[in-house]
C-alpha cells in the first residue's frame, strides 16, 4: 500500500502514499492527528523528497 516510509526518531513517521485526493488520505490515516499533505512530483528522486520533508518539518 505504501510506496515509501521515512521514520524519524521513535515517535515520528512519514508515509508517502499515492492517493487520489486529500479525502482519501484522511480516511487512510484515520486516528492520526498530525497530518500534513505535501505534494511531490511523481518523478522526484526519493533522496530529494526526504530532504524536502525534513526541511518542511524543521529538521
Amino acid at each position: 500500500m505504501y510506496e515509501r516510509l521515512l521514520v524519524i526518531g521513535q515517535h515520528r513517521m512519514i508515509v508517502i502514499a499515492d492517493v487520489p485526493d486529500v479525502k482519501a488520505l484522511i480516511e487512510l490515516t484515520g486516528p492520526y492527528t498530525d497530518l500534513a499533505v505535501i505534494n511531490f512530483s511523481p518523478v522526484a528522486r526519493w533522496e530529494d523528497v526526504k530532504e524536502d520533508i525534513k526541511e518542511e518539518i524543521g529538521l
